[in-house]
């Protein structure tokens, strides 16, 4: 025999099996009190965050404004260009940073963006993302191509902009971006604002410039289908 869980003899005989120790509508209060503890949780991070933010100031901010082709004539490191040739910093800019990849005159637009990975699949590309900056493209608007973070930094702006590790998932610009076009790579470094005890707020100060520049490609957003 079955029963309403909601009904007089439910709610009984739930109390009398063990199963619950209060009526079910002291779930749905409990479950209203986790919510609004972890939202003051949050709260209580986002607040830390903004605390840090202002007293460490954030220091080592750096950019690179170059195109493809101008960057291959550094120095070859393998098969591919040693960035740290033309910017020997790169090569000290070690620990926690965040980066964020930008271009004027975004050349293509989404359907042809999703043309060109299609023609290059067997590589492991970024998402395409769902992003309102698509309506900004081929035009004098700055756009926001990808925003992330890392440890080693020459490594992984080597993996965006050329084909070093076609397993990794990259934009690899080298393989479809026109090759003339200036992108500005702009760059944060954390080293001294995130300790052990902050490792966290480095995913969260991502997220934050994610959702505000909402980039063609990486991880905001919804999937383009």
């Amino acid at each position: 025999m079955h029963y309403d869980v909601n009904s007089p003899k439910g709610q009984e005989l739930l109390r009398t099996s063990g199963w619950m120790e209060t009526p079910i509508s002291g779930f749905r209060l409990n479950t209203e009190d986790i919510v609004a503890e972890e939202i003051r949780s949050l709260e209580n991070q986002y607040k830390k965050l903004e605390e840090l933010y202002a007293i460490k100031l954030i220091p080592d901010y750096r950019h690179i404004e170059e195109t493809i082709e101008s960057l291959k004539i550094c120095k070859y490191h393998k098969k591919y260009p040693d960035l740290t040739s033309k910017y020997p910093w790169l090569g000290r800019y070690c620990g926690k940073n965040v980066y964020m990849f930008s271009v004027k005159n975004f050349p293509h637009n989404k359907s042809e963006i999703k043309k060109k990975f299609e023609e290059i699949s067997t590589i492991s590309l970024c998402r395409i993302n769902d992003s309102e900056e698509w309506e900004k493209v081929q035009s004098n608007n700055a756009v926001c191509l990808y925003i992330g973070s890392t440890e080693d930094i020459r490594q992984r702006l080597t993996e965006h902009l050329f084909l070093c590790n076609p397993n990794r998932s990259a934009m690899h610009l080298e393989k479809w971006f026109d090759p003339n076009v200036i992108i500005t790579i702009t760059m944060r470094g954390f080293i001294n604002f995130i300790d052990s005890k902050n490792s966290d707020y480095l995913e969260k100060i991502e997220a934050i410039l994610r959702k505000h520049y909402q980039p063609l490609f990486g991880r905001q957003g919804r999937k383009t289908k």
